[in-house]
């Protein structure tokens, strides 16, 4: 099948069933990308573009400075418009991307329909709208579909519009360096496509043996283009050139130092995807290496398919030398080779005419294979924060406080689940002012809810929580590894007091206390303690907090050391006072009424209980701190 002649093709209107053919299409993929879109978890990237799409620029450029962050900002203003327009979700973050998906689906067609009719056109759609690793990101809320979009765009419109016209046309201009500066202020790495695209020029110059005033006229068009895109985003670039180049130093080392694992590593992606097998990947590479020479070798005019060729070998080669500087260079980051590659790979099979069944059976079979690949969960199993995002939908209050330690938690959480009564904070806290600033986050929120990732809550690297720990009431904490969320009360100062202080045996005596009014039911509440030491205890006994009704029945239970486990009593000094902050969680079917709170201290190996030597209660084994009221839950 000989392709019609480039004008005829360009100005043939849409025949019925080729414009019945591209709405199939069109809906294929948008199937394929919008389904179950909000099923799997966000993973940290994702949660990095959420947590920036809610800044303003001047605060995006200080938090990308300040966290090392590689990427420049288009891609996450769009996002901050378009959550603007759709609401907060994870279905809302990741639908940018699937919508550039499917208008990339409709430039590849219209790019292969100018050059070599409709045919190659509907073809390279197809290919575009199930391509797995393609799909793979146009699902995910990173700016991959985003750059790859407008680097179609703009070569489209230049192609078209502005390298082989008559005369230069000042929308169709616009229109390409936008595209371009759009591209090129999401992802660095758009540049290897932009330096691509002067490569296939020269390639056609040389090729056609163009003139040099023509030669030059087409090379200033092409230029002036992309000066626009590099003006646009270089004050960006120099801001933060130095924490980015420091940041991706941070990134892991993907191909392990060797170009000849990266570069295989990109060709099997592009073949089939991340999760591939390697065989299969060499099969599919095969078979499109023989189309696109194919389509080379029968072309009348090679000049256009070194132009595209162009566009697909040299940015991985550019990659492969960039990689020696940086190396981080995933295979991802050359999604943007697909269009090309596929108005390439469109026109190769035309050309075949019905020897083309053969590769396309081959790539339609190992893309079905690796059809699954493109909807597997972004983020580790283990690493979904949906369980924490329910965990604090049911137990958060409105005015409490989130302290994160990354900002990927934050914006995960504000997707996953973006009804919760919370104020985030960023939990980064130096030694040397942690009392201060966490005191200062208590004058505004009374609760404060830290989410923590691998480290422990009883880390002292985990600094902000391992203050709290000592010097707050731990009112509630589940793990999800590697997660851990702990709830920490606002500790009441411990006023009220005894005639004399009770003296338990074994040296430690209860000398003041702290108790509210009023709890509710089903929530935790702060009492505090001051303890003194009056000898040097042992063994070590631990403390035993009770919420009990008039019948004595127990609602409420806390034991251990006191600042939550950490300070055992051992080991103190005569005459030395200890603040110990605890929280008891009353029982949600508690009824309302009065309820006595009791204290008192065990051996921990044989559970005897100490009894009171001196003071008020003498001879009982437990001290009546007071009553409390529970009042009915919220809601209630």
């Amino acid at each position: 099948m000989s392709p019609p002649p480039e004008t005829a093709s360009a100005r043939r209107p849409f025949g019925r069933w080729e414009a019945l053919a591209l709405a199939a299409i069109f809906l294929a993929g948008a199937i394929l990308r919008f389904e179950a879109l909000d099923h799997n978890p966000l993973w940290w990237d994702e949660g990095n573009n959420a947590y920036f799409a809610q800044a303003s620029l001047g605060d995006l450029l200080r938090l990308s400075r300040l966290t090392l962050d590689t990427n420049p900002p288009a891609h996450r203003l769009a996002l901050k418009g378009w959550l603007a327009l759709w609401g907060e979700g994870v279905f809302s973050l990741r639908s940018l991307s699937a919508v550039c998906g499917v208008l990339t689906i409709g430039l590849v067609f219209l790019w292969g329909r100018w050059r070599y009719g409709p045919a190659v056109g509907l073809i390279a759609a197809v290919l575009a709208a199930i391509w797995p690793v393609a799909l793979y990101h146009q699902r995910e809320a990173k700016g991959y579909a985003w750059v790859t979009l407008f680097l179609t765009l703009s070569t489209y419109l230049w192609q078209r519009h502005l390298d082989e016209a008559a005369r230069w046309r000042f929308w169709p201009w616009l229109g390409a360096a936008l595209g371009a500066a759009l591209a090129l202020g999401a992802h660095y790495y758009a540049a290897l496509f932009m330096a691509a695209q002067g490569v296939g020029l020269g390639l056609v110059f040389l090729l056609n043996r163009a003139r040099p005033g023509e030669a030059l006229r087409r090379l200033g068009r092409w230029l002036s283009v992309q000066a626009v895109a590099v003006l646009a985003i270089s004050p960006w670039a120099a801001l933060t050139l130095k924490t980015s180049l420091r940041g991706a130093e941070r990134l892991p080392d993907v191909a392990s130092g060797s170009a000849w694992i990266l570069a295989q590593d990109i060709a099997k992606t592009i073949a089939v995807g991340a999760g591939g097998k390697g065989w299969l990947a060499w099969v599919v590479l095969g078979a499109m290496a023989a189309v696109a020479v194919w389509a080379l070798v029968r072309s009348p005019q090679r000049a256009r398919e070194a132009f595209l060729g162009a566009l697909v070998l040299v940015p991985p080669a550019l990659g492969l030398v960039a990689q020696r500087y940086v190396a981080f260079v995933p295979a991802r980051f050359f999604v943007y080779i697909i269009p090309p590659l596929a108005i390439l790979l469109g026109a190769g099979l035309c050309r075949l005419g019905k020897v083309a069944l053969l590769p396309a059976l081959v790539i339609a079979i190992a893309w079905g294979a690796a059809l699954p690949e493109a909807y597997r969960p972004q983020a580790a199993v283990d690493e979904d924060l949906r369980p924490v995002a329910e965990a604090l939908r049911q137990e958060a209050h409105p005015g409490d406080a989130l302290l994160v330690t990354y900002i990927w938690e934050e914006g995960t959480l504000r997707m996953v689940a973006p009804d919760l009564p919370l104020t985030y904070h960023l939990g980064w806290f130096a030694q040397e002012t942690v009392a201060h600033d966490v005191q200062r986050l208590f004058a505004e929120h009374p609760r404060l809810w830290v989410l923590s990732y691998k480290v422990p809550v009883q880390d002292p690297a985990n600094t902000g929580a391992w203050w709290l720990e000592q010097h707050a009431a731990r009112g509630f904490y589940q793990e999800h590894p590697p997660y851990s969320l702990a709830l920490y009360l606002l500790p009441l100062p411990p006023q009220a007091s005894f005639a004399a202080p009770a003296v338990f045996e074994g040296g430690i005596a209860l000398a003041r206390f702290a108790l509210p009014e009023a709890v509710q039911a089903g929530e935790p509440f702060a009492v505090t303690l001051e303890w003194a030491i009056t000898r040097a205890p042992a063994p070590a006994p631990t403390v035993f907090l009770h919420l009990v009704d008039g019948q004595g029945v127990l609602w409420a239970q806390h034991d251990g050391w006191p600042h939550n486990g950490l300070t055992p009593f051992i080991g103190r000094h005569i005459g030395e006072r200890i603040v110990d902050a605890r929280a008891l969680r009353v029982c949600a079917e508690a009824p309302p009424g009065e309820y006595r709170v009791l204290v008192g201290l065990y051996n921990p190996e044989t559970g005897r209980r100490y009894r009171i030597v001196q003071g008020p209660q003498a001879g009982e084994e437990a001290v009546t701190l007071g009553t409390v009221r529970v009042v009915p839950p919220r809601g209630n």
